[in-house]
């Protein structure tokens, strides 16, 4: 049943998804998203870079221990995994690394915070678009955490911090330091509750965010929490992709809900 509850709900994205082009969006925040972050097509430079690490990791046969610190994978469940096929499974698209890429160049926070490095294709993506703001990304896998590392140092990037935790053991520790414009990626923990816990968590410390759930229809679980945080009274924009869901707090702006294709 969620199965089918989750093909319907595609369909409907599909169908009646709009503002493909920014046209009828009166939000000037969400337009010039849809604009700059959504619509621009092609790769650049550092883009096609990344996608040549993504090709070379998806070759490895390194073996990965299948730790499961979140609701796991519906592909790979077994003890033990190749590299290649976690970042198949695991690691974000191309068109959706893209997006956050454009997504930090458009929002410009000052300090960036992602749930979930697996082997560092997303962090690469926001890493690599603005190398002056600090990236922190928090990874429970030793070994894909290590790997990720080594991949950072090979773009001889300096501005991101790998922390190999548990997330609610270094979050509290963490978030102190959160200040100012802060955009959080959450793309570790696949349970509705976490997610929604993350969602809390991060609101409190941050005069005003930027934030991106992954993932929000790999269950009926993960969908519901995505339609409690959307509704949240601190919520003031929300803009469902389908697979992602982006929402933004803060005093400036007004309570406004989208849905975009994408």
């Amino acid at each position: 049943m969620a199965a089918v509850n989750i093909a319907l709900r595609y369909l409907s994205y599909k169908l009646f998804a709009g503002h493909k082009h920014g046209h009828g969006i009166h939000s000037p925040f969400v337009y010039g998203f849809v604009r700059e972050v959504l619509k621009p097509k092609g790769l650049n430079e550092d883009m096609l870079k990344i996608e040549q690490i993504r090709k070379a990791l998806l070759k490895s046969k390194k073996e990965v221990p299948a730790y499961n610190f979140g609701a796991g994978s519906k592909i790979n469940a077994g003890r033990m995994k190749t590299l290649g096929s976690v970042v198949k499974n695991s690691s974000v698209s191309k068109k959706y690394g893209k997006m956050l890429y454009r997504m930090v160049k458009y929002y410009n926070p000052d300090m960036i915070v992602e749930l979930g490095t697996s082997a560092g294709i997303s962090t690469l993506y926001m890493a690599m678009a603005n190398t002056r703001k600090k990236v922190i990304t928090i990874e429970g896998n030793k070994v894909l955490a290590d790997i990720a590392t080594e991949t950072f140092r090979q773009f001889k990037l300096s501005n991101i911090e790998v922390i190999n935790g548990v997330f609610d053991e270094v979050l509290p520790g963490l978030l102190k330091s959160c200040t100012g414009r802060v955009l959080f990626y959450i793309d570790g923990n696949h349970r509705g509750k976490a997610t929604i816990d993350y969602f809390r968590f991060f609101s409190s410390f941050a005069s005003e965010s930027l934030m991106v759930f992954d993932d929000i229809n790999w269950s009926e679980d993960m969908y519901q929490a995505w339609k409690l945080i959307r509704a949240d009274k601190g919520v003031k924009v929300s803009v469902y992709l389908f697979r992602m869901g982006v929402v933004i707090t803060g005093p400036k702006y007004l309570k406004q809900d989208y849905v975009i294709k994408y």
